[in-house]
């Protein structure tokens, strides 16, 4: 799992955590949801109703969602319906339901450390056109196989 500061820092935006808030609102999560305390500089593995309580604090905390929670994002019904993404020479290709062909520049995806980062990255891009800069999510440099 990861618990880097840059993979803190890509979940920290309203796109994910609203994901979260809503889960919390709902009393949906699991025994292996990751939150980030900014308060205590440290992550935590929660679970249990009981342990909610403490991890339900808007802006003290932020949601890590696993890689596997952001596969699920993607909205797919089951794993056959999920993208494939294949390193190709110059780039790597994303094939979807439709068949479409989208092309991205490999430099982009070299500054990434986890495949958290990685799945984080193509949902913020498939669903809210938006680019990590290094810093922070932009929508502005928003690229379509450009």
């Amino acid at each position: 799992m990861d618990t880097s500061e840059q993979y803190i820092r890509m979940c920290d935006c309203p796109e994910v955590q609203d994901i979260w808030a809503k889960r919390i609102k709902r009393k949906d999560w699991d025994c292996s949801d990751f939150v980030w305390d900014i308060d205590n500089q440290n992550w935590y593995c929660i679970g249990g109703e009981t342990g909610m309580v403490a991890y339900d604090a808007p802006g003290q905390f932020v949601w890590l969602p696993r890689q596997d929670q952001i596969q699920g994002m993607l909205g797919y019904a089951r794993p056959s319906n999920m993208i494939e993404i294949l390193p190709i020479t110059n780039g790597w290709a994303s094939f979807d339901q439709k068949s479409c062909i989208r092309l991205t520049p490999c430099d982009y995806y070299s500054q990434l450390d986890s495949w958290e980062q990685f799945w984080l990255v193509f949902y913020m891009h498939e669903h809210h056109h938006k680019v990590w800069d290094g810093k922070k999510w932009d929508g502005e440099k928003w690229f379509e196989g450009k």
